[in-house]
């Protein structure tokens, strides 16, 4: 199983569509320089699923990414910022 899919936790429909993101970023979203994911309630599973992605993504253009008001707390951030510098 993909690290960027993680298990325990309840899949909603914008959790099913995060993931589907993660999937997009992981594979090869070579043209996306920003993505503004503000207020969609993301949390950390989400968080750390992007970074997962977009850490397996060498390809990636991505310059600037914004998570503000998604709900991931002090630690998914930890986790996140340790996963993108790897």
């Amino acid at each position: 199983m993909p690290d960027y899919i993680v298990p325990s936790f309840a899949l909603t429909p914008f959790l099913c569509q995060l993931i589907r993101l993660a999937q997009v970023l992981h594979a090869g979203a070579r043209y996306l320089a920003i993505l503004d994911l503000g207020c969609n309630s993301i949390r950390d599973e989400g968080c750390i699923a992007l970074a997962n992605a977009i850490k397996g993504n060498h390809a990636s253009s991505l310059r600037w990414l914004s998570m503000q008001r998604n709900g991931i707390t002090a630690e998914g951030v930890r986790v996140c910022e340790q996963r993108l510098k790897g």
